[in-house]
This record gives C-alpha cells, sequence and structure tokens, in this order.
C-alpha cells in the first residue's frame, strides 16, 4: 500500500507540473495579454528632439591674385557664427612672414571673434616660407544682413569683395 500512495503523490505532483508547463506553454493564467492590450490603449508620449541646423558651407569659386600673395579655396560656413576659410600662397619673396604681413581680412560691420590676430596659435599669424601656402581661419559674430567680405593687400591698393546673406 507504501507504494501506490508514493505512486499516487508522484502522479498527482507530475500531473500538478504538466498543468503548470502547458499553462504557461499556452499562456493559461497568463496576464501578458492583458498588460499589452492596456500598454495599447495608452498613447504614447514621444519626446521631440530639437532640430539640428546644419550649418551652410559655401565653397567660393573665387581666386584673388595680390602681388605678394594669392587667397584660393575660400570657404564661407555659417550656422550661430561666420567661420571663414581660405588658403593663401605666400608670394612675397620673403621666407617666414605671417598672412597679417602682406594682407588682410575685413568683414563689414562684424566682430571677430576667434582672436585670430592676437593670439600665438593663430591660423593668421602662421609664418609661411615664400612659395608655400597655409589655410587661415577667422569666426564672426553673424547678422541677418548681408555680408561683405574683403581682401586686400597691404602694398598695394588692391581690394577684392565677397557678399553672401546673413543667416540669423
Amino acid at each position: 500500500m507504501g507504494k501506490v500512495l508514493k505512486i499516487g503523490c508522484l502522479s498527482f505532483i507530475l500531473f500538478i507540473g504538466l498543468i503548470w508547463l502547458l499553462g504557461g506553454v499556452l499562456g493559461i493564467g497568463n496576464d501578458e495579454e492583458v498588460t499589452k492590450e492596456v500598454v495599447e490603449e495608452q498613447p504614447e508620449e514621444v519626446e521631440e528632439e530639437p532640430e539640428e541646423v546644419e550649418p551652410e558651407e559655401i565653397r567660393h569659386n573665387d581666386r584673388f591674385e595680390f602681388g605678394d600673395f594669392t587667397i584660393k579655396n575660400i570657404r564661407t560656413i555659417t550656422d550661430d557664427e561666420l567661420t571663414i576659410k581660405f588658403e593663401w600662397v605666400n608670394q612675397s619673396g620673403k621666407d617666414k612672414i605671417p598672412f597679417t604681413a602682406v594682407g588682410y581680412v575685413d568683414v563689414e560691420g562684424l566682430e571677430e571673434t576667434s582672436n585670430a590676430y592676437t593670439s600665438k596659435n593663430s591660423s593668421a599669424l602662421r609664418k609661411v616660407g615664400n612659395g608655400l601656402s597655409a589655410i587661415v581661419t577667422l569666426t564672426y559674430d553673424i547678422t541677418d544682413e548681408p555680408i561683405t567680405i574683403t581682401f586686400g593687400a597691404i602694398s598695394e591698393d588692391t581690394k577684392e569683395t565677397i557678399t553672401i546673406e546673413g543667416t540669423q
């Protein structure tokens, strides 16, 4: 009789285990579907990310040749400030001179903010050998008015200008 009782208890435990296993597989007693329905009925809160404004870069095809230097590969980049990048070629016959020794850039009505004319590491003050070139980067406050950029030579009266639309 003890064996029959043990087999009966074991059968009962196996039966309960089988029901529990089938319940899990068949989803009986599973609240997941109810939870899904409740979640689906509630509107999702979508956090809007602010639009990132891509900087506008303009590559100017202008090439300005002065007696002591040439300016080429001019780019203007506008976002929350104006960045002017250009390559200058030293053709002055003098070695190791900065751009400021032969030329200048004037951006009408805007304040230069990159300290390009006072910083030791400034690209405008980098000394370049005769026949070599360097890239100068200048940064300015921006306005919504058209912007006139003037490139000039120190040793001559020659000036060249580029006008771009303001973007503020």
